[in-house]
């Protein structure tokens, strides 16, 4: 958490034995309550434009994407904490 962005930065690695069992699923919706809790008001990160799965995951719960423009091979993903709250209540019903 940066206490003057109030930005949080999102990474996450998962070992090949647990992808696809919902393990990073969980961990970026904990991260999302515990940075709304904190008073945080973003989520970002960087990944790999062919890292489809985090790419779908973010994707999923409501983060943005966005290339980045001095490197084609990123993409950054970010989240507005309340959008966040919209999208769970959206999600969860």
């Amino acid at each position: 958490f940066d206490a003057v962005t109030l930005a949080a930065e999102l990474a996450l690695a998962i070992d090949p034995q647990f992808i696809g069992k919902g393990l990073g699923r969980i961990l970026v919706e904990h991260l999302i309550r515990a940075a709304r809790a904190h008073g945080m008001r973003e989520i970002w990160g960087d990944t790999q434009a062919g890292n489809f799965a985090m790419l779908g995951l973010t994707r999923r719960l409501g983060f943005t994407h966005d290339r980045k423009r001095d490197d084609a091979s990123l993409v950054r993903f970010f989240l507005n904490i309340d959008s966040a709250a919209a999208h769970e209540r959206d999600t969860s019903s």
